[in-house]
């Protein structure tokens, strides 16, 4: 199952059984749709489910998701690049 960046974002952004959704929209809807969060009522708070915790490792082990070191890692390498291209010009 493949998702959109948006899908995937939230999914990141929700990526622990302890974290909540509490603002709903039609993104969040699609993926409570398919399974992937679930709802406490129809229209409120929502949390990550456990085929959303899988497909999100899929999806990092497919390499479109990065983990927070690579994350970090990148910053690093982008501020980098930026002041050597001001020290440059």
């Amino acid at each position: 199952m493949r998702i959109g960046q948006r899908q995937l974002r939230i999914l990141i952004m929700i990526a622990s059984p302890t974290r909540v959704l509490i603002t709903i929209d039609r993104v969040s809807a699609a993926l409570v749709k398919r399974g992937l969060i679930r709802e406490l009522v129809p229209g409120g708070a929502c949390c990550i489910t456990p085929a959303g915790l899988r497909l999100l490792a899929d999806e990092m082990e497919a390499g479109r998701v990065d983990d927070a070191l690579e994350a970090i890692r990148k910053d690093a390498d982008a501020r980098e690049a930026a002041t050597n291209a001001r020290r440059a010009a």
